[in-house]
C-alpha cells in the first residue's frame, strides 16, 4: 500500500476515535427505523445512464479544486442539470469535506446522496445515514476480507453500498461479497494516476444481474460515450463539474448525449 494511502486511512482511525469518544449518545444500531434499500441494479440497466456529480472540495494530488463551495447550493445545481444521484466527498484531512456537506446536501436534493469516505468502521455507516446519506461507498482494497460483513451491515442500516474496484480480482471478489453496484475507479489509490481503458476493460465484466459506475477521469461527452459503450451503467463525475461556476450547461449536455446514445440504440 503506498504510503500516502496510509496516511489517510491512518489520520481516518484517529478521527474514528475521536468521534467514539465524543458521542454522548450511542447512536443506533444497524436496522432501527431502517428499510432494507431496493436494489438499484434493473433501474440502471433500463436507464440511459446514470450521471452521480460530485462534491468535492480538494484532491491530494490535485489541492484546492472548490474549498469555498456551498454543498447544498451546488447538490441542487446538479439535480437542476439532470444528475440521478449527488456524491459527497466528507473526508475533511486530505479532501476538505466533513458531515455538514452530507447534512446540507442531503436536505436539500430528492435524489440520492453518495457518502464517499474512507469507510474502516460500522460506526461510519450509521453516521452516513443519520446524516441523511442513502448511498455508501465501500473500497474493496481497503476493507479486503471485511468487505462482505461491511456490505451487509451498510444494506442493514438502509444504505446501497457503492463498492469501489479497480482491477478484475476487485471486482471478483465485490461481486462475491454481494455488492449490487460496483464502481469501478480509473484512478489507481497508489499513484493516483487515471486510467479510463481500464475502466472500460472491467465494464465489460460486469455481471448482468449488477450494475457498475465509472469514476474519476471523466472530462467531455466524448468519455462518456465511450464509456456508456464499454457497458457502463453510471459515471461518478466530480473535478470536472466542481471547476466550473455553473456545472448545469455541462450536465445537461451529458444528459442529452445519454439520451441521444440510449434513443439511438433502440431497436
Amino acid at each position: 500500500m503506498h504510503r500516502f494511502l496510509e496516511e489517510i486511512l491512518a489520520r481516518r482511525r484517529v478521527r474514528i476515535d475521536e468521534l467514539r469518544r465524543s458521542m454522548t449518545e450511542p447512536l443506533d444500531e444497524p436496522g432501527a427505523g431502517a428499510s432494507p434499500p431496493e436494489n438499484p441494479a434493473a433501474s440502471l440497466h433500463a436507464g440511459a445512464g446514470l450521471i452521480v456529480a460530485e462534491v468535492k472540495r480538494a484532491s491530494p494530488s490535485k489541492g484546492p479544486i472548490a474549498p469555498e463551495a456551498d454543498a447544498a447550493e451546488r447538490a441542487r445545481a446538479y439535480e437542476r442539470g439532470g444528475a440521478g444521484a449527488v456524491s459527497v466527498l466528507c473526508e475533511p484531512d486530505f479532501f476538505g469535506g466533513s458531515r455538514r456537506d452530507i447534512q446540507r446536501a442531503s436536505a436539500a436534493v430528492a435524489v440520492p446522496v453518495l457518502c464517499k469516505d474512507f469507510v474502516l468502521d460500522p460506526v461510519q455507516l450509521r453516521m452516513a445515514r443519520a446524516d441523511g446519506a442513502r448511498w455508501i461507498l465501500l473500497i474493496a482494497r481497503i476493507l479486503g476480507p471485511d468487505l462482505r460483513a461491511m456490505i451487509l451491515e451498510a444494506l442493514a442500516t438502509g444504505l446501497e453500498p457503492l463498492v469501489e474496484v479497480h482491477s478484475e480480482e476487485e471486482m471478483a471478489d465485490a461481486v462475491s461479497a454481494g455488492a449490487r453496484l460496483l464502481g469501478m475507479n480509473a484512478r489507481d489509490l497508489d499513484t493516483f494516476m487515471v486510467d479510463l481503458d481500464l475502466v472500460k476493460h472491467l465494464a465489460g465484466l460486469c455481471p448482468p444481474d449488477r450494475a457498475c459506475i465509472a469514476e474519476s477521469g471523466i472530462r467531455g461527452v466524448e468519455d462518456l460515450l465511450d464509456l456508456r459503450a464499454a457497458g457502463a451503467h453510471g459515471f461518478l463525475i466530480g473535478e470536472t463539474l466542481m471547476r466550473l461556476r455553473d456545472p448545469v450547461p455541462l450536465l445537461r449536455q451529458f444528459r442529452k448525449a445519454l439520451n441521444e446514445h440510449a434513443a439511438g440504440a433502440r431497436p
